[in-house]
Parts: structure tokens; C-alpha cells; sequence
């Protein structure tokens, strides 16, 4: 990266590049195009964060950072933020957005299939751990408080279940992450807006389901390849534990980055197409485990056939397609991989 950076937070956005936002008393922010493999600088988020705030992205792709901690190091300089921003990524700028009622870190926040976002728990200074929630709505731009959750949460994780509610598992009680750790979850209701308990997890922990394969400076790409990106770097010099900051990145590549050149395929592997959304061409990936007859064949959002890509028999191994789609119009497209037994659409 150019600038040295951790506790950032990264997104992935729809364009195919990633935004790395901030750091511990930074606020610079820099974009990552993955096609390059190059950074350039972009607009820096108005306010300077520590670490904890909520980042996610809306739907129609731009990006919300709510609340989070800083501290300057002085007598009850201390701040549990209720200011919230927006990155748009047409535009490369921050804008204001509407503050939280609540001032908080360590929270969860989660996207509701209606584009809202739900703001959960967290820590504040004058209540520790918190109940209260508050949802946002984008397109008015405001906040509103929501039920709140049955039992205090800091340091929990949310999930978006197939049916539209939300789960939420774990906590940290205390806000310095710490044991008494707890292992209740609850289920937030989206329709009758209300949470209810459900079974208890078997561990007392924080921050549980793990969404990220390493933590905050790892991100998952459209073409299946994992970067990770900035956090501490460690070392023992002359007999003394070192900590620091880094900027050095690294790409592992699922299907490459092996000893053996030539892999075994235990199981079929349907790759997200890459870039997507797309113009006109896109790269669509997948690995076979044995060999068989294959099709690849495309379809419109009516599911009507539109073109083949693959109609053949192929051996075992890695295969990269690429789709031209300038004389078709815009829209959805779905993509069907055919071989043997196997089927999958995406």
C-alpha cells in the first residue's frame, strides 16, 4: 500500500477493487485494482477513527462506516462516536451522513434485504455494553430506534439469515473483551420487529460466526483469490518484542498457490464470474475433479438460452472462459455449468 496502516477496514467493491478505509489514527483511504495489482490514492473519510466502527455496504454499492472509538491520549479524551459517512464509488468522495442516536463501538451491523441497515448493541461509555439497536434507512438518510436486544452485546456478530431476519451470537459483556464472554444467541425478527432467544451456543465467545478467513485485513476476491492487506507486523530485536505497522500485501491464490503444479481436485469448483457487474467481457472459472462431458451455456433472466461456451468433453483440471456479451443488451445473466452428474447455476 502507500501509507502504512492497521485496524483499516477493507470492502470489496461491485466494481472489483477494494477500498481500504483508514486505520488506527488514520484517515487516509486507498484503492486496490486487483487487475493491475496497483494503489492509488483516493478521498480520505472525514473523521479519524482507533478502531471498531461498522462498515457496509448499501445496495446500490456505497459505503456506510457507523460510529467506532478514539482516544487522543488525554484526561476523558475518550469518544464513542455517533458520526456516520458515506463513500460513494462513482464519485470517489465521503459525504455526512445522519448520525447515530446512540454513540457507540464494537456493534454489529447488518444489511436487511430492504436495504436498510441494522445497527446492534455495542459499547458506549456511560452504559458499557448495550441493548438499544437503531436501524437506517438510506433513502431518507435517517436513523430510528429499533427494539432493543434481550440481553447487553459488545463484540457480538450478526449474520443475515436466507429468511430476512438476522442472527446474533456471543458477546463481551464488559466492552475489554474479557471473560464473563457469553454463548446466547437471539434472532431478530424483521417483520414483527423483535428479538427472541434461541438455543445457546456450546463455547462462550466473542465475535462468533468467523466471516473472514485471517481478520479485518483479508478479503475474499470475485475471482475466488484471497489478498491480504496491511496489519502488524511482529519481530524479537535485541531481546524486546516490536510491533508496527505495515503496508506490504498478499495475494494466495486457491487454485496456483500450491507446491504441486498439478493439484488433485477433491470437488467441483464453480467460480464467481470476474469482473462482475461487467462490460462487455467476463471470465468465468471452474475445476473439474474427473473428466466428463461438459457444457457451459448462458441464459437471460427469463431463463431463455442465450449462448453456449463449453459443449464438450473435458479431462480433469483448472478451465478459464472468457464471455464476450457486446451485441446483447444489458440486464442479468445466469451461467450453467453442465458435467456428469454435476450442475450448478450461477
Amino acid at each position: 500500500m502507500n501509507i502504512k496502516r492497521f485496524s483499516h477496514n477493507l470492502v470489496l467493491l461491485k466494481t472489483g477493487k477494494i477500498l481500504a478505509i483508514g486505520g488506527f489514527q488514520e484517515r487516509s483511504c486507498e484503492l486496490f485494482d486487483p487487475v493491475t495489482e496497483t494503489w492509488t490514492m483516493t478521498d480520505s473519510i472525514p473523521t479519524m477513527r482507533f478502531y471498531s466502527q461498522s462498515i457496509t455496504e448499501l445496495k446500490d454499492g456505497r459505503i456506510l462506516v457507523s460510529g467506532g472509538y478514539r482516544n487522543f491520549n488525554v484526561a476523558n479524551s475518550a469518544e464513542y462516536l455517533a458520526i456516520c459517512e458515506i463513500y460513494d464509488p462513482v464519485t470517489d468522495k465521503w459525504l455526512p451522513a445522519a448520525p447515530l442516536n446512540v454513540g457507540r463501538y464494537s456493534h454489529t451491523a447488518t444489511l436487511l434485504n430492504n436495504g436498510e441497515v441494522l445497527i446492534a448493541g455495542g459499547f458506549t461509555k456511560t452504559v458499557g455494553a448495550l441493548r438499544s439497536c437503531e436501524i437506517y434507512n438510506p433513502t431518507n438518510n435517517t436513523w430510528s430506534i429499533s427494539i432493543s436486544l434481550n440481553e447487553s452485546r459488545s463484540r457480538a456478530s450478526s449474520i443475515l439469515l436466507p429468511n430476512g431476519n438476522v442472527f446474533i451470537s456471543g458477546r463481551d459483556s464488559t466492552g475489554v473483551n474479557i471473560i464473563p464472554w457469553e454463548k446466547s444467541s437471539e434472532v431478530f425478527d424483521v417483520i414483527r420487529r423483535k428479538w427472541f432467544y434461541v438455543e445457546n451456543m456450546f463455547d462462550r465467545r466473542v465475535v462468533f460466526p468467523i466471516k473472514k478467513i485471517f481478520d479485518k485485513n483479508s478479503v475474499k476476491l470475485y475471482d475466488e483469490r484471497i489478498i491480504l492487506i496491511g496489519g502488524e507486523e511482529f519481530d524479537i530485536i535485541n531481546g524486546l518484542p516490536v510491533r508496527w505497522s505495515s503496508k506490504s500485501s498478499h495475494i494466495f491464490d486457491l487454485v496456483t498457490s500450491v507446491e504441486d503444479s498439478q493439484p488433485i481436485l477433491l470437488d467441483y469448483i464453480f467460480y464467481q464470474n470476474y469482473p462482475n457487474p461487467f462490460n462487455p467481457t467476463t471470465e468465468i472459472k471452474y475445476s473439474l475433479p474427473k473428466s466428463a462431458y461438459t457444457k457451459l451455456d448462458i441464459y437471460d433472466a427469463l431463463g431463455r438460452f442465450v449462448k453456449s461456451l463449453v459443449n464438450s468433453y473435458q479431462n480433469t483440471g483448472n478451465y478459464h472462459i472468457q464471455f464476450i456479451a457486446k451485441e446483447l443488451p444489458c440486464g442479468i445473466y445466469f451461467y450453467r455449468l453442465l458435467s456428469g452428474t454435476y450442475s450448478e447455476t450461477n
